[in-house]
C-alpha cells in the first residue's frame, strides 16, 4: 500500500512496483474508492486526474508523481439536441424501490432520481451516471445521452478511463448495452 497527498487538482503519475495486480484501486482518507483502473498484462504505469486536494492511498506499492492537470477532451461535435429542457439545477431525489437502473431523469421537471445501486457505486461513476442523465435533457438516446456526460465528465477534468468503467461496470451485458460500450469506446479512442 502507498500514501500520498495532493495540495491541488493534478495528473498523478503512477509507477507500479513489484508484483502488479489485475485491478489497481486509489481510496481517498475516509476509505472511498476514488478512482480503480485494470491494468493490461505488464503493464506497470498509468496516469490519472485528482481533482480534490487531499490524502489517498493506493493498494500497491507504487511511486506517485504529481503534474499539472491534464483535461481530456473528445475530439467530436456532439450530435444536434433532440429536445430542449436546461436546468441550471437539477433535484437529486432518493427512490429506495428503483430497480433496473441506478438513475433516470425526469427532464421536464428537473428531477433526477437515484436508488440504492446508484448509491452503492464509487464516486466517480455516480458523477458520470449524473453527466448521462443530465444528457437526457437533451437526448432520448442512451448512446448520446453517454456521449453528452463523457463530454460533461471530461470537461470536468476526470479521466477516459472512469467514463469507460462507467458503463462496463454498470451496464448488464446484453447486446444493447454492448453497442454502447463500443460507441463510447470508439468515442474515447479519438
Amino acid at each position: 500500500m502507498t500514501k500520498f497527498e495532493v495540495k491541488e487538482k493534478c495528473t498523478i503519475k503512477v509507477n507500479i512496483l513489484g508484483a502488479i495486480p489485475k485491478r489497481v484501486i486509489i481510496h481517498d482518507d475516509k476509505n472511498r474508492i476514488y478512482y480503480f483502473r485494470d491494468l493490461a498484462k505488464g503493464q506497470s504505469e498509468f496516469e490519472t486526474n485528482i481533482l480534490r486536494a487531499g490524502k489517498y492511498y493506493i493498494n500497491v506499492g507504487a511511486e506517485v508523481r504529481a503534474y499539472p492537470l491534464k483535461k481530456y477532451k473528445l475530439n467530436f461535435q456532439l450530435p444536434e439536441a433532440e429536445k430542449y429542457f436546461p436546468h441550471s439545477h437539477f433535484k437529486i431525489v432518493y427512490n429506495p424501490t428503483l430497480v433496473g437502473t441506478p438513475a433516470r431523469n425526469f427532464y421536464k421537471e428537473g428531477i433526477i432520481e437515484i436508488g440504492d445501486k446508484f448509491r452503492s457505486l464509487p464516486f466517480q461513476i455516480r458523477l458520470f451516471i449524473l453527466c448521462h442523465e443530465v444528457g437526457h435533457s437533451f437526448y432520448h438516446d442512451e448512446m448520446k445521452a453517454d456521449l453528452y456526460g463523457c463530454k460533461l465528465f471530461l470537461d470536468m477534468g476526470y479521466s477516459k478511463t472512469m467514463a469507460l468503467h462507467s458503463l462496463t461496470d454498470v451496464l448488464t451485458k446484453n447486446p444493447t448495452n454492448k453497442k454502447r460500450i463500443i460507441h463510447i469506446l470508439n468515442a474515447l479512442k479519438k
